[in-house]
């Protein structure tokens, strides 16, 4: 119980590092990509609403042309 309300207190703090991360996979040139896989899977898993927000907040960022390439 503990652990989870830990990660409740800070979830605005997760969801920034995570919105951090999409960011620099998706408009950011790196060969170091897949280095940021495992700790995205861990915020993600942590809560299925912040990633559904923040995928909606990315998508709504970008241009519709441009959804395809993102999903």
């Amino acid at each position: 119980h503990n652990f989870v309300n830990q990660i409740a207190n800070c979830a605005d703090v997760l969801q920034e590092i995570l919105k951090t991360l999409f960011e620099i996979i998706l408009f950011e040139d790196s060969s170091n990509h897949w280095s940021l896989g495992k700790p995205m899977l861990s915020l993600i898993l942590l809560s299925d609403e912040m990633y559904a927000k923040l995928k909606s907040q990315i998508l709504s960022s970008q241009s519709a042309d441009k959804h395809p390439h993102i999903l």
